[in-house]
């Protein structure tokens, strides 16, 4: 089952009338868990207002139970003694006075048989909205008034992925029709460091503390963090805590003997802030920071590679002046993303090395006040970026696009937000690598493109079309080292592409082929017939070379190649 706390509460599981296992999210901010008994602490801590995946296995021949929690078993070495039987009907309960919990996908199954895949759908569109994995990963789906994917979410909560599309039209003589130039498309976004995803529940410190030994492995950070009254590690537990300005460990801490604890400084944790800066808010159920009146919020500094810096922000009544939302700066360059408040407008300015400021006004893109935006930059090691804004209401399909070309190589800048008056909110916000891929569709909906980014830049596939709608030609994927933009044949250099001719019949056959660094009058050619004589008849395939080399395949009435022949000019 899926389970989220609010102060405190209890998961308990009954058999009959006798409550036997039992597991507690408790006051003192620990897990603790109990079989008709005491209450035992884990030692472990927890987060509130936070979805856990929680799991009960027992063992009536043993009589032994144990918990996973989010696939962190307890007790690590063992099991737990089970007071009871907890066979028969099942009942999930809160036991905890003034405490209250929610529950979701409850799974009741054997031990050892494998639990499949579990979809939630929405009740009016019947498009799915969750799906459970048969290891209890969950993924949330957001859609827009289309019934189409537009986010993706984790069981915390963060954004992992994001859709967008873009419908192609241009105003002609006859209305709106299908402009080549810029065609329908559909772009994947995934965001796949977790460490990249910025802690907005904590403040400038956080202090840990417990009342018994931490089990199992537990990695702790943040801008400074301390020990409180009492901190131990348990034997055998792997403990490290990361901070950019300050670990205190006060006295009370103590590691066991067996236990393995580690502490690091690092200057690119983030979360640092001056001014009016607020965290943990829940703001249109997102957990965001609060930024009031000339503040500032370090966000971090990423790694190399294709980066992406991405944070929604949410701008109210009493928002004045200009809102950074980001601040992308170093080695004499700089990007920044601001909220104009007076006038109600996005802009974007950016400058280059040696270069004057270019500032980019969004006058198109006209936001609303209590509506969060995705306010995104990218930039890979080549020094070629860009900036999306986008709505971040389902009825809302406008987007804001630059590209911003000449940024410094290999470029590592520091990421910063900065308030203006009044106040605004900011949620989802991640520093870290970015992958993007895009399918474009011509009028047909036939797809003539598909981009996927790397660390260098892009790689290009295309394809093109012929009389009765058939494949002629497909070539790619061709490696750019460009922004993620639109790319088409006629600016791929030929040497670089790979490429597939087919024949003009209903089986859709290949007809040539060319590797990259071949020119055209250079490629393979394939031919496909029947063999006769004597022997039953068999198809065959084959393949001439550049060179005149001569490949033939032999496959028999199964689809099986059962014999090849090799022969060459000589």
């Amino acid at each position: 089952m899926d389970t989220q706390l609010g102060d405190t509460g209890s998961v308990s599981v009954r058999g009959g009338v006798n409550t036997v296992l039992g597991w507690e999210f408790g006051v003192n901010g620990t897990m603790r868990v109990h079989s008709g008994g005491a209450w035992e602490d884990t030692g472990v801590p927890f987060e509130r207002y936070r979805w856990y995946h929680l799991r009960f296995e027992w063992d009536t021949a043993t009589d032994t139970w144990r918990a996973t929690v989010d696939g962190v078993k307890y007790p690590n070495d063992g099991s737990y003694h089970l007071s009871g039987d907890p066979t028969g009907s099942v009942v999930v309960g809160n036991s905890v006075a003034g405490g209250f919990l929610y529950a979701d996908r409850f799974r009741i199954y054997p031990g050892s048989a494998q639990p499949t895949e579990m979809l939630t759908y929405d009740n009016t569109t019947f498009a799915v909205l969750e799906r459970t994995d048969q290891n209890g990963v969950t993924r949330y789906f957001e859609r827009d008034g289309l019934g189409r994917s537009t986010r993706q979410r984790n069981r915390r909560g963060r954004v992992i992925g994001s859709r967008t599309y873009q419908f192609s039209r241009t105003i002609g003589a006859n209305g709106d029709d299908y402009d080549a130039a810029n065609p329908n498309s559909v772009t994947d976004t995934r965001y796949p460091d977790l460490n990249g995803f910025q802690n907005l529940k904590q403040g400038e410190i956080v202090i840990l503390s417990n009342t018994s030994p931490v089990q199992g492995t537990v990695d702790e950070n943040g801008t400074q963090l301390s020990t409180g009254p009492e901190y131990s590690i348990g034997s055998g537990a792997q403990v490290s805590f990361e901070a950019r300005d300050l670990i205190l460990l006060k006295p009370g801490f103590f590691a066991q003997a067996g236990s393995e604890f580690r502490a690091f400084l690092k200057e690119d944790v983030p979360g640092g802030s001056t001014g009016d800066v607020s965290f943990g808010a829940i703001i249109a159920d997102e957990i965001a920071v609060r930024m009031g009146p000339e503040s500032t919020l370090d966000l971090g500094r990423p790694v190399a590679g294709r980066i992406g810096v991405r944070a929604d922000v949410l701008t109210t009544a009493l928002t004045n002046g200009d809102v950074e939302v980001l601040r992308i700066a170093g080695s004499d360059a700089s990007v920044s993303i601001k909220y104009d408040s007076q006038y109600n407008q996005f802009q974007a300015s950016f400058q280059l090395p040696g270069q004057s400021p270019v500032n980019q006004v969004y006058t198109d893109f006209v936001p609303t006040d209590y509506t969060w935006y995705t306010c995104e930059f990218d930039v890979d090691s080549h020094g070629n970026g860009s900036v999306t804004i986008r709505s971040n209401d389902p009825n809302d399909l406008g987007l804001a696009y630059s590209m911003i070309p000449g940024l410094p190589p290999d470029w590592l800048p520091a990421v910063t937000s900065s308030g203006g008056g009044g106040e605004s909110y900011l949620s989802n916000v991640y520093v870290g690598p970015i992958e993007r891929e895009r399918l474009s569709r011509d009028g047909l909906g036939r797809t003539i493109q598909h981009l996927r980014t790397t660390d260098e830049g892009v790689l290009v596939k295309m394809t093109e079309y012929g009389p009765g709608g058939r494949p002629v030609r497909e070539s790619g994927p061709a490696s750019f080292p460009d922004v993620f933009t639109e790319h088409y044949l006629g600016s791929i250099p030929a040497i670089q592409l790979s490429r597939m001719e087919y024949m003009a019949d209903p089986l859709v056959r290949i007809r040539s082929e060319m590797p990259p660094g071949y020119l055209p009058g250079e490629e393979t050619r394939i031919r496909y017939g029947n063999s006769g004589g004597s022997l039953p008849v068999h198809r065959y395939l084959s393949r001439i070379d550049p060179t005149g080399v001569i490949t033939t395949d032999y496959i028999d009435r199964f689809g099986r190649r059962f014999a090849t022949l090799r022969d060459s000019p000589e």
